[in-house]
């Protein structure tokens, strides 16, 4: 069977990644998913990284 992860797990292995302290194959490790699935959970997230933050004042 298939294992499947919520969003709020995705989003925390992507930050972890991002924080650049640790290979994509350490953080994958950790949080229980392969160094592929990270990375494709990675790009769309960096991809859609303008439209997110926006051209507004924060």
């Amino acid at each position: 069977m298939k294992k499947s992860y919520t969003a709020e797990h995705k989003a925390k292995a992507v930050k972890e990644a991002l924080k650049g302290d640790r290979t994509i194959a350490q953080v994958a490790s950790e949080m229980e998913a392969s160094p592929n699935l990270l990375a494709r959970w990675k790009s769309p997230a960096l991809a859609n990284l303008a439209e997110v933050l926006g051209d507004g004042d924060m």
